[in-house]
């Protein structure tokens, strides 16, 4: 038997597997507040020490497209930005879509291996900083990311501004890696080698775009 909690409170643990870190993926605050997706991307964030601490952390179920919404259905971006926090909240990953109609390029990550086995791992993506909740009105963190058992980073960004383009830097040894070394990054979703870099990595992102970068010392 597996218990899993929906929108438990974070003490006490001990009653249950697993604990949904929010309320329903389709449900935004207060209309215009907070997308739905963009307010359980926040709470895994904030939630990612209780995950194989206190509890196996459940983001809510995985919607690439939200078939079922009909002409609401999720954007393109919407759908990326919800798979990013999906494969990178370290816990369960399950899909709540009506799967044989999704279209391919929103189901393809979920039929890759190389995806599937990051929350397969057990190891949640940390908000490099955080210091951005509800009450301040800012946007959910990025970057996000997670140190494989063989030292590579997992490197999620998002941008959550659906009408400007963003520029995040990441510094490597924010990330825990040396700031003199030089590593190899791949962005996974496209499989596209970006090359080489040295202490910090930039990358600018079109409205609601999302990428998940593999930084390793060997070539991807």
């Amino acid at each position: 038997i597996y218990i899993d909690e929906s929108i438990a409170p974070l003490l006490p643990s001990g009653y249950a597997h697993g604990r949904r870190t929010g309320v329903d993926l389709t449900i935004p605050l207060q209309s215009t507040l907070y997308s739905g997706v963009e307010r359980e991307a926040m709470n895994a964030a904030a939630s990612w020490w209780t995950n194989g601490t206190l509890y196996v952390n459940d983001p809510d179920m995985a919607i690439p497209e939200n078939i079922s919404n009909g002409f609401s259905k999720f954007s393109g971006s919407y759908g990326r930005l919800n798979t990013t926090s999906d494969f990178l909240s370290g816990g369960e990953l399950l899909i709540g879509d009506n799967t044989p109609f999704i279209a391919e390029d929103r189901i393809s990550p979920f039929l890759n291996q190389n995806f599937v086995a990051l929350p397969q791992q057990g190891i949640a993506a940390r908000p490099a900083s955080m210091t951005n909740f509800y009450h301040k009105l800012e946007h959910s963190p990025s970057p996000i990311y997670l140190t494989e058992t063989n030292g590579d980073v997992i490197l999620g960004l998002s941008n959550w501004d659906m009408n400007n383009t963003a520029t995040p830097t990441v510094t490597f040894s924010d990330l825990g890696l040396n700031p003199s070394t030089t590593y190899t990054i791949t962005e996974l979703y496209s499989s596209t080698l970006l090359g080489t870099f040295a202490g910090s990595y930039s990358s600018t992102l079109l409205p609601g775009e999302s990428i998940i970068l593999k930084i390793s010392t060997t070539t991807s």
